[in-house]
C-alpha cells in the first residue's frame, strides 16, 4: 500500500508522475499528478526481489515536491 501526490506548495510544477518497478520491470504507473493532488493505490509483490520508486519529472523540476506516502509492506498468506 502506498501514496503518491504532489505537494500543494509545488505551485509552479508543471506535474509528476510515479512509477514503481519490480525486478526492473514496470507494475505501476500514476498519472500526472498536479499540486495538491494526492491518491493512494497498493500492488502485489508476486515475489519479487528488488522494488524500484521512480518519480519522473514533467517538462522541467522546477517545484516538483513529490510525496511517495507511507509505502508500506504487508504479508498475506494464502
Amino acid at each position: 500500500q502506498f501514496g503518491v501526490g504532489l505537494s500543494s506548495s509545488s505551485g509552479c510544477s508543471d506535474g509528476i508522475s510515479f512509477e514503481i518497478l519490480l525486478d526492473d520491470k514496470s507494475v505501476y504507473k500514476s498519472p500526472v499528478m498536479q499540486p495538491g493532488q494526492l491518491r493512494f493505490d497498493s500492488i502485489a509483490l508476486q515475489n519479487a526481489q528488488k522494488i524500484t520508486f521512480v518519480t519522473k519529472a514533467g517538462m522541467g523540476n522546477r517545484c516538483d515536491h513529490g510525496l511517495w506516502v507511507t509505502p508500506t509492506l504487508n504479508y498475506c498468506p494464502h
